[in-house]
């Protein structure tokens, strides 16, 4: 046992021998446990006699199996995301230490802030209050309150130094999450009073989360169909919004959900609200990203200004497009061919006389479309020569 949960707030998940539990108020935290906060998700954890950190959104920590050497928790590993610790003072012989993938803060008597970006491998530690001293490779920080030093996983990078602001650092220590979270959902659970007719009051909010589409996975289709599941016993409202548009709004009682959408290139915020009979609201939001490049197009022949002898070519290229659905072959301005064998394609085409503007379109299945255009030329003049001594001989 390395401490407990005091208090959650929104979702997070403890991983634990395999299997993934719901983390909720009060439940015990073991060696080899990972904890994750979603993206509206917060936890206050109490460690055994080491005192307390905090873990902001999408953030992930693990408590290292081999850490059996005393009962307090002596380090966490920060796979993900941000941690905010509150210390005691260290005896002879006891640590606490905080990692990220390359670097380590040593933690006694102080208030710091550990922060690590996982797509850019770099590490960020902040000094709230008291001394702190940071590791990387043979280098040691030591750094006291005020200060910030950003590393990163580049060899021999130099450390950026940085001044902060302690007073507003010690507000967001104070609003990220408190005890008062947990005493205000004791105060309104004891609230509960029997209304008129016989029934109890409900005060909690429905628990929703979004299981389809996987959030951070890349998206190749504009349709898609967002699955949900509903944790609430008088359940009597959904409503989906994409990019803050209502799709859905419907009176229902059912827990499970699934609903066709149209997303649009880029970034999509899309929020599912569920509202019970007494008026609590539960949300779940995702981010998803839809490919907002259109496909890129080459022309292999013919060449652009290419003079030819003949009007019967093979337009030959290819789209830079594994999703690409078709592609269209537009000679001056009017479409003559349209082909699926793609991201290569060869299409024969019959030029004009003169002067030809070639244009190639291609469609992914996100529904953008590139192009490419070249011009081509032909002989003005006729390259077939009738022999007419053969048919007088």
């Amino acid at each position: 046992m390395k401490g407990s949960i005091e208090v959650v707030k929104g979702r997070a998940y403890v991983y634990r021998n395999g299997r993934v539990i719901q983390a909720a108020d009060d439940m015990t935290i073991y060696t080899g446990d990972v904890l994750e906060t979603s993206r509206h998700g917060s936890v206050l954890l109490q460690m055994m006699d080491v005192g307390i950190i905090k873990l902001k959104p999408l953030t992930q920590i693990k408590f290292p199996e081999n850490d059996t050497d005393q009962i307090q928790v002596s380090q966490v590993k920060l796979l993900f995301g941000e941690v905010w610790s509150k210390i005691r003072k260290m005896k002879a012989g006891e640590s606490f230490e905080v990692f990220t993938k390359h670097a380590v803060s040593l933690v006694s008597n102080a208030i710091s802030i550990t922060a690590y970006d996982k797509r850019r491998s770099k590490s960020t530690f902040s000094i709230i209050e008291g001394d702190v001293e940071v590791h990387k490779d043979q280098n040691h920080y030591f750094m006291t309150a005020g200060e910030k030093i950003v590393l990163d996983a580049r060899k021999n990078s130099r450390a950026r130094h940085r001044k902060i602001d302690i007073y507003r650092l010690n507000q967001d220590w104070k609003k990220v999450i408190t005890i008062r979270e947990k005493l205000g959902r004791k105060f309104r659970e004891s609230l509960r009073m029997a209304a008129q007719n016989g029934k109890d009051q409900d005060y909690e909010a429905p628990l929703v989360h979004i299981v389809n589409p996987v959030e951070g996975v890349p998206i190749k289709n504009r349709r898609v169909t967002v699955k949900a599941t509903i944790y609430e016993e008088h359940l009597d409202r959904v409503i989906l919004t994409v990019n803050k548009q209502v799709v859905y709004d419907v009176n229902t009682s059912l827990k499970s959900f699934a609903k066709e959408v149209s997303l649009k290139p880029g970034e999509n915020v899309v929020e599912l609200k569920a509202i019970d009979r007494f008026g609590n609201v539960g949300v779940d939001e995702k981010v998803y990203k839809l490919n907002d490049m259109p496909p890129s197009i080459s022309i292999f022949f013919p060449f652009d200004n290419l003079e030819l002898n003949t009007r019967f070519v093979s337009l030959q290229g290819v789209v830079d497009d594994p999703d690409v659905r078709e592609v269209k072959v537009f000679l001056n301005n009017r479409m003559i061919a349209r082909d699926r064998a793609v991201p290569t394609f060869r299409i024969p085409i019959i030029l004009d006389v003169g002067e030809n503007l070639i244009r190639v379109e291609a469609t992914n299945k996100v529904g953008l479309t590139g192009k490419n255009e070249i011009t081509a030329y032909t002989s003005k003049q006729s390259n077939v020569v009738i022999q007419f001594n053969q048919f007088l001989n």
